[in-house]
């Protein structure tokens, strides 16, 4: 022990003084009245829609909300965003959880509101692929009620901080300071060589250890995770299992040659992405390492009752999962410009005559009988009319394989025809191993009662891993939410993409499950539209993808009879807003609404929520040191400008300990 306390002593002092130069420079005093000016003008508008005075008192910024030099944070009022956005949780409504008291008597239209249907029950006519308005306005979250205003308050140094030891808050006040030197952090991998360099590894590791591993890490191994399991238990708050380790693309390399592997596309794939761990593809043998560590996370998560979060690229080739994807994206295209438009219905629905004309239209030879065969095949609420879900539901990726050969029903013309493109030999092959480790890893998540959380990616991977999603939701989640989909809500077409779900969940009778987040690829994302000529798939701004996620959240609360929701976000605002929400449907504290922060960010997020009853969640990274760390070292690099994010929990933080030492006025 004694030999970890000299590298110990030089990061706190480091941090320390750091911290005291910030305090002297009054380089907090700018953030602070830019968030009190940002308040203030929220209040303005919550104050035009005629509010009760005393909700309108609970949520204004206290008259000394400043920072003062030298003294700590007495700035309870101003709140900051988050930084984060990719989170996950613990997912399933207890038995005799209270649902929304109106929510069986809401529809999803125009007002977002739909009745859960049993089995392909009546459908709803859904506008054509495309319509989606990505012109929103910036929108504020609705007011809390008076009842939430009074008792949910994120700037309770005690409520937040009071279940952590004076060494936790202590080591988090060192490493937010540290990681707000932009210097640092852009240096921090140079650093770290030349302290391997002149200390030698294993001391390096026991600073590392003790400082950043420990914040934002539960430890190396499954045993070593449950000390920090049963610590945020003990405040209320579940975990998520995340094995973190990371490979170097140099590792790489053999593989590359023996398989084929285009290392640099992966190492692409790594730039301009904020805080979400990348798998690169080494071959099948290492995707099939990567299925027996989840098997190994789902069997640590079972002991502390937790979630384990998967990423397909962990499971599969990229490159196989953006072909599926263009696939996919193909058998919507078809829908939409060869069989939806053609109809001239407002609703984009397609009758029996339309599709037989489209049918000879695209180049599909069937007689009218065999027409007429196919169509009822895809009409499973036997209307007479096929829309979008349907065909989704109908036409899938194994319809795309090359066991599709045989052409042995009607629905395989398409392939036949040369319609739809095909996978070949080898790609179907790679294709059904992904589906094996990853149908593996669901049923023993699924025997375990541990829930998946299935991480979003690229859009040009994300059809891909939805359609696979989708499958695992419809044979696991009928009993119960075990399988989550992420939704990236920077995108345009992220609302459109939650009410086809739920459609589609209420229609086939499984459990709606889904895991909100701001998103990870913006920089990638808009250069790769770029260079492509194509259009940019993020909306315009921040304040539309914060108006985006509310709506999201907004219209999943509206459909809470069989559906579940994690708001993953650090981002105050979102957060209160949902809790609002909860509070006018009568959706219960302890109810499918869950919330999820990393493990060393936002805890006075988590913890004051964990403390009030809520599902509160930290996301828990864990694995060896030497390959968690560029992990950890990536996702401070990509978040090091964002000082004024952190500046509000650093202050907060300053309050807790003044409190604790009895240094406060």
């Amino acid at each position: 022990m004694s030999r970890y306390l000299l590298p110990c002593g030089v990061g706190f002092a480091l941090g320390a003084a750091m911290e005291f130069v910030f305090i002297k420079a009054n380089l907090y005093e700018p953030i602070i009245k830019k968030k009190a000016e940002e308040r203030a003008e929220v209040l303005d508008r919550y104050k035009e829609l005629h509010l009760p005075a005393k909700v309108i008192k609970d949520m204004e910024p206290r008259a000394s909300a400043r920072y003062v030099a030298g003294a700590g944070a007495t700035n309870e009022g101003v709140t900051a965003p988050g930084i984060f956005g990719l989170f996950a949780a613990k997912f399933e409504r207890p038995s005799g959880a209270r649902r929304s008291a109106s929510s069986s008597a809401r529809k999803l239209g125009k007002d977002g509101r739909r009745r859960v249907m049993s089995k392909i029950g009546k459908k709803k006519p859904l506008p054509s692929l495309g319509s989606y308005d990505t012109s929103v306005e910036p929108l504020l979250p609705p007011p809390a009620s008076p009842a939430v205003a009074e008792e949910l308050r994120f700037d309770d140094v005690k409520l937040a901080y009071g279940k952590q030891s004076t060494w936790h808050l202590l080591r988090a006040l060192a490493v937010f300071t540290l990681c707000s030197s932009e210097t640092i952090v852009a240096k921090s991998e140079d650093l770290l060589a030349l302290s391997n360099k002149i200390f030698g590894k294993s001391l390096t590791e026991a600073v590392m250890r003790s400082t950043f591993f420990a914040h934002f890490c539960a430890g190396e191994t499954g045993a070593d995770i449950q000390p920090v399991v049963m610590r945020l238990k003990k405040a209320g708050v579940g975990s998520i299992l995340d094995y973190a380790a990371e490979n170097e693309l140099e590792d790489l390399e053999e593989v590359a040659a023996e398989e084929d592997i285009d290392v640099v596309v992966r190492r692409e794939a790594r730039r301009g992405v904020v805080s979400a761990r990348t798998y690169d593809y080494a071959g099948e043998a290492e995707c099939d390492a990567n299925a027996d560590m989840f098997l190994q996370a789902i069997e640590d998560a079972a002991a502390g009752e937790g979630l384990v979060a998967v990423k397909l690229t962990a499971l599969g080739k990229p490159v196989l999962l953006e072909r599926m994807s263009s696939l996919l994206i193909a058998i919507r295209d078809l829908w939409h410009d060869r069989f939806a438009l053609p109809s001239g219905e407002p609703d984009g629905s397609v009758s029996p005559d339309s599709f037989q004309l489209s049918l000879r239209d695209v180049g599909v030879q069937l007689s009218e009988s065999q027409a007429a065969e196919l169509f009822d095949e895809i009409d499973f609420s036997k209307d007479d009319k096929l829309d979008y879900i349907e065909w989704t539901y109908a036409l899938r990726l194994n319809d795309l394989t090359t066991r599709s050969a045989a052409y042995l029903t009607a629905k395989d013309q398409f392939a036949k025809s040369g319609v739809l493109p095909l996978l070949d030999e080898r790609e179907t092959a790679l294709m059904d191993n992904m589906v094996r480790r990853l149908e593996t890893v669901a049923k023993a998540a699924a025997a375990a009662r541990v829930r998946l959380m299935i991480d979003a990616e690229q859009t040009y991977l994300q059809p891909a891993i939805d359609h696979f999603t989708l499958e695992l939701q419809r044979r696991h989640n009928i009993d119960f939410p075990s399988i989550f989909n992420t939704y990236q809500c920077y995108l345009k077409k992220t609302q459109r993409k939650v009410t086809n779900d739920l459609e589609r969940s209420q229609r086939e009778g499984f459990w709606f499950a889904g895991k909100m987040v701001r998103g990870a690829y913006m920089v990638q994302e808009r250069a790769r539209a770029e260079e492509l000529g194509i259009e940019d798939p993020i909306l315009p701004n921040i304040d539309a993808t914060h108006a985006n996620y509310d709506a999201c959240v907004e219209l999943i609360l509206d459909n809470m009879d069989h559906s579940n929701v994690m708001v993953a976000s650090h981002n105050e605002a979102s957060v209160a807003a949902t809790v609002a929400g909860m509070a006018e449907r009568n959706i219960a504290k302890d109810s499918g609404v869950y919330f999820g922060q990393l493990l060393g960010m936002a805890d006075y997020i988590t913890f004051t929520l964990g403390s009030k009853g809520y599902r509160a969640f930290k996301y828990v990274p864990y694995g060896p040191i030497d390959e968690v760390m560029p992990y950890l070292i990536r996702r401070a690099q990509e978040n090091s400008g964002m000082m004024s994010n952190v500046a509000h929990e650093r202050a907060m933080l300053w309050a807790a300990l003044k409190q604790r030492f009895s240094l406060s006025s």
